[in-house]
């Protein structure tokens, strides 16, 4: 008879984690560093989210070339938002009540689509970027690589408002996504790796992203240019590439590069920032840990994106989770680049999809502690899919004065848990992957995110102006995710783990009585390791 036994969360890795606990595993080091990681986050949710008032069109009228060279030009309801006045040529007059690309480069009638694709090209870019992130930042470092993206970040979004055309503008649209991909990828990777378990719901709930796109919606009530908004966001993210000479590299990722003296450096920050004294044998944990990844290793293991799909397990987790991160991504972005499609005030209606999102965030580290990170996930995305057959269904049937007000309601709706559902798979799929991968494993599912974000658009395109068809493509998606996280394990109350182990096969000797008490040698390969119960 032959079994596979693992080993015992509570020992599995967990030399780290409680290393961790005694350094202080929420303290002053992590609150610093989670406004550091946090806010240039919010500052990508911020640019991400300006194509949504930047390619808006404003009001136009089609003037006839005569009156236009007379400076007499006649805004009239014929004349209004049409590409041609009785098959003549005209030119197309906009109004003064905001100045976006389309009004920059004349991007209506036949050049209507291409503000639909410089959306797409920018989630393009991001899905490089968080290609680019992964595997770097598992091979060079998660610092370096993470505060790069912020930088690069920072001014691309100051160039912007010098482009002498759409072709310029979306290619630094395209450099804009590679970066933010970067610090997507990257940024709760980073700082989960100095939280304890305990802790790491908290992170979960940290309102940044949500506050910096209801910021979005305000200042361009206030500010309705496009050129101003780019402006301010790279000039805010600026402060933030100084944060690079005072945050530490990650010591979990130190350690399993057997770079132990660095990582003992960084322990001792951390208990400094935290007032508390470092362990007397904190050198001997670090190296246990650092040669438990190198055993049975010949040369130093360089981990790439094809271990995230070694072994059925394995595969399992990568397509699982990489589809729900597909789906939020398609059905967050979706509706919010959709949100003129909604009814009442553009502002009000992105103000109120985002800032909605804190009642879910308050609840989310409760959440996540009571019924774990797949149950929760479950749940978001069930009352998600709901809200999303309730918006199209009242949207074509229902005939009442509060129509308009119901739809809003339940378009939010849809936002908030299918963003508290985005934001858990955070936290669940960092935690599914060994530290060794972690952020090769999280930016396969950024990867599928990014590819729902340039779907999102082209969804968009699917029914013209109507929801009908782009909503009920969204509710499939979000069906077949919750399919997917009931075939994932829950990782409540887990260690993180650092390093990938085979599992040990374990043969069970029936041994004759006449033999018993005598001693018998197991021959075990040195790559395989024992793990009990």
């Amino acid at each position: 008879m032959e079994t596979v036994f693992q080993m015992s969360e509570k020992n599995k890795n967990g030399t780290l984690e409680i290393l961790l606990g005694e350094l202080g595993s929420f303290g002053r080091f992590q609150i610093i560093m989670m406004q550091c990681l946090f806010i240039p986050n919010a500052l990508v949710g911020f640019s991400l989210v300006l194509p949504s008032f930047t390619s808006v069109a404003p009001d136009w009228w089609c003037v006839p070339v005569a009156e236009n060279n007379n400076n007499q030009s006649q805004h009239t309801n014929e004349t209004f938002k049409v590409c041609s006045v009785n098959g003549s040529e005209c030119v197309r007059v906009y109004g003064s009540n905001m100045a976006t690309t389309v009004s920059e480069w004349d991007l209506v009638c036949d050049n209507r689509w291409v503000t639909k694709i410089m959306t797409s090209i920018q989630m393009a870019g991001i899905l490089v970027g968080v290609v680019i992130a992964g595997q770097m930042s598992d091979s060079f470092g998660r610092k370096k690589i993470f505060f790069s993206g912020v930088l690069a970040h920072s001014i691309c979004n100051l160039i912007c408002p010098f482009s002498v055309s759409w072709e310029m503008f979306a290619v630094l649209l395209c450099l804009l996504g590679i970066n933010a991909g970067v610090i997507l990828c990257l940024n709760f990777s980073y700082l989960l790796e100095f939280v304890e378990e305990k802790w790491r719901p908290v992170l979960s709930a940290m309102p940044h992203w949500s506050l910096s796109v209801a910021l979005v919606a305000m200042l361009a009530w206030l500010i309705p240019n496009w050129k101003y908004l780019h402006a301010i966001c790279g000039a805010a993210e600026i402060p933030f590439v100084v944060g690079y000479f005072f945050m530490t590299e990650s010591m979990r990722w130190l350690v399993v590069h057997d770079r132990v003296d660095e990582a003992d450096k960084v322990a001792n920050t951390i208990a400094r920032y935290n007032r508390v004294k470092t362990p007397d044998d904190l050198r001997k944990r670090l190296q246990a840990v650092a040669d438990e990844e190198k055993s049975g290793q010949q040369n130093a293991k360089k981990y790439s994106y094809i271990d995230v799909f070694r072994g059925k397990t394995m595969i399992k987790t990568t397509i699982c989770s990489s589809f729900v991160w597909y789906s939020c991504s398609i059905v967050y972005y979706g509706m919010m680049f959709g949100a003129h499609r909604l009814t009442g005030n553009l502002y009000l209606n992105i103000f109120l999809l985002t800032i909605c999102d804190l009642p879910i965030l308050a609840s989310i580290f409760w959440f996540l502690r009571r019924f774990g990170r797949k149950w929760s996930g479950i749940a978001f995305l069930f009352v998600g899919g709901l809200c999303l057959v309730a918006t199209v269904i009242i949207k074509n049937t229902a005939n009442t004065e509060y129509k308009d007000d119901i739809i809003r309601t339940m378009a939010v709706l849809a936002q908030m848990t299918i963003g508290g559902a985005w934001i858990t798979m955070y936290i669940y799929t960092n935690e599914l992957y060994p530290t060794v991968v972690r952020t090769v494993g999280v930016g396969v599912s950024q990867t599928f995110a990014r590819v729902g974000g340039i779907m999102a658009p082209l969804v968009l395109l699917m029914d013209g102006d109507n929801i009908i068809v782009p909503y009920v493509t969204m509710g499939c998606f979000i069906i077949i995710s919750v399919a997917c996280l009931f075939l994932l394990p829950e990782t409540k109350g887990r260690p993180l783990e650092d390093t990938l182990k085979k599992k040990a096969k374990v043969v069970f000797v029936e041994i004759p009585k006449h033999e018993e008490g005598r001693s018998f040698e197991a021959h075990i390969p040195e790559t395989e390791t024992i793990s009990f119960l």
